[in-house]
């Protein structure tokens, strides 16, 4: 509810939306989460200094983690990656890729 409130608030903040995301994704709701995760990352990409790059990385982590519930391995694989060079924790990284069954040499 705050989160939705924070959106009202600040509909042009990535963040918001990435956090929105992330809620859904705590809650087992994968294709919500995903939803809000794409409007983050398409509105970083269209602006990359809307966000720092810490919650830049953190965004492509866990779109990745979603995806790959989802079942999109190829594209989980590849949000990795680019989270990766955007300063994702190797800890991260191996996390999601035990998760998701991915091996970490395809990343």
């Amino acid at each position: 509810e705050y989160y939705h409130i924070a959106e009202e608030l600040y509909p042009k903040d990535p963040i918001v939306y990435a956090n929105i995301g992330s809620a859904y994704l705590k809650l087992g709701h994968n294709e919500k989460a995903k939803e809000q995760y794409e409007k983050a990352i398409s509105m970083i990409e269209a602006d990359p200094m809307s966000a720092c790059a810490d919650d830049i990385a953190i965004t492509y982590g866990n779109y990745a983690l979603c995806v790959g519930r989802l079942g999109d391995r190829n594209t989980a694989k590849k949000y990795l990656s680019i989270a990766k060079e955007k300063g994702y924790s190797k800890d991260s990284i191996d996390t999601i890729c035990g998760e998701l069954h991915l091996l970490k040499f395809l990343l």
